[in-house]
């Protein structure tokens, strides 16, 4: 008998259908971006945006997590330039 698999770990406030109909050019700006310095990966337990940006695109990074709901706390800096990983 096989387990069925555990839910993904969601954002609390994350706007889930935020690229569902990519209609403004704010959306569009950041869907652009996703696609030129991040990917979607999933684990175990949680689905993942990555990205691979310098240090310096901290303010980029907020407001990117600001459209999306997410908390912006809870982004990480694997490397001391370049942030890697949002959660």
């Amino acid at each position: 008998m096989t387990e069925s698999p555990k839910p993904f770990t969601v954002h609390p406030s994350l706007k889930a259908a935020y690229f569902h109909a990519v209609n403004t050019k704010e959306k569009a700006y950041w869907l652009g971006f996703l696609y030129a310095d991040g990917f979607i990966t999933r684990t175990q337990r949680a689905v993942q945006i990555r990205l691979r940006l310098r240090i310096d695109d901290k303010d980029t990074i907020d407001r990117f997590c600001r459209c999306l709901g997410l908390d912006k706390s809870k982004k990480e800096c694997r490397q001391p330039r370049f942030y890697k990983t949002l959660a």
